[in-house]
């Protein structure tokens, strides 16, 4: 079973349980550079476990309360420590994706020059503080999986954590249609990269009913993504001197921003179309289904072995 997904073969709160502990080491491991990553790489997917760990214990607020809100606020505090290396590093990637296709027609001393302003060096190491804020969000994590907190956890409040986070999405999508500003575009990303971790977090316990949808949350995740790296750029350029190479690139950027925008909004409206009850009736169904097939195989193979 991969980390962060649910096993269908245990019962609810251990599954979470065994899931949430194998997000915790994954984003340790990485932190501590076991496999020789480079720093980039290991923040980049330290990063990546603890906004899968955000999502599992969303997932589990409707059964632990204020004590899955505290946690999941220790894994963002770690997050955070590592944003600003992660952050700098994407701001650079955007500027020369954009400035390959205009090599051609612009000066490539300006060109060179710009990249130079931006240009960003991998750290040596991983910072310290990082490691540190891993370390204690994994205790806090410990303390919260005792079977006291566990007993509280089910199908039901799981399913329960399933529906807030798809109305959170569908309420910051509404927000976006309203204001259309970078906050509600942010907080959409942030509302989609959860339901998407929730239903990948559930993959087997929904027999990959979800495949579909999560093929295209994913893409919506891109294209916000994407914008979103393109606006950080936008803002850093913002005092560049007219008539620079800096301010020339500010309406592509612009452009590209948006066409990112326009697209991410026929997703959204396509994917969260339905009332928060009616889709968590459906992922409900979904488990349903597929702990009743599973059982079909169960019996039939016990069946096949007393006929042995």
């Amino acid at each position: 079973m991969k980390p962060g997904r649910l096993d269908p073969a245990l019962e609810p709160a251990e599954a979470w349980r065994q899931a949430v502990a194998g997000e915790c080491e994954t984003a340790l491991a990485w932190l501590a550079g076991g496999d020789k990553a480079s720093p980039v790489r290991a923040v980049h997917q330290a990063r990546r476990a603890c906004k899968r760990l955000r999502a599992l214990l969303r997932m589990a607020e409707p059964a632990l309360g204020e004590t899955a809100v505290e946690a999941r606020r220790w894994v963002a505090v770690s997050a955070r420590q590592l944003a600003p290396t992660r952050d700098a590093t994407v701001r650079a990637a955007t500027l020369a994706a954009v400035l390959a296709e205009y090599r051609e027609v612009l000066a490539e001393a300006a060109c060179a020059a710009l990249e130079v302003t931006y240009a960003v060096e991998a750290p040596a190491e991983l910072p310290p503080q990082a490691r540190d804020d891993a370390s204690a969000t994994l205790e806090a994590l410990t303390n919260l999986l005792d079977d006291s907190a566990l007993r509280q956890l089910s199908r039901r409040s799981l399913l329960g954590g399933g529906r807030l986070a798809y109305r959170r999405a569908r309420r910051s999508w509404r927000s976006v249609r309203k204001t259309r500003s970078p906050e509600a575009w942010h907080e959409l990303r942030s509302a989609v990269q959860v339901h998407l971790n929730q239903l990948k977090g559930l993959r087997e316990c929904t027999g990959g009913r979800f495949r579909a949808r999560q093929r295209k949350l994913a893409r919506l995740a891109r294209l916000l993504g994407d914008a979103h790296d393109l606006w950080m750029l936008h803002v850093s350029l913002a005092e560049a001197s007219e008539g620079s190479l800096g301010a020339l690139l500010r309406p592509v950027l612009a452009a590209r921003e948006h066409a990112c925008y326009a697209a991410a909004a026929d997703l959204a409206a396509e994917l969260f179309a339905r009332r928060p009850k009616a889709f968590e009736v459906r992922l409900e169904q979904a488990w349903v289904d597929a702990s009743l097939a599973r059982e079909a195989v169960i019996r039939d193979a016990d069946g096949l072995a007393a006929d042995a």
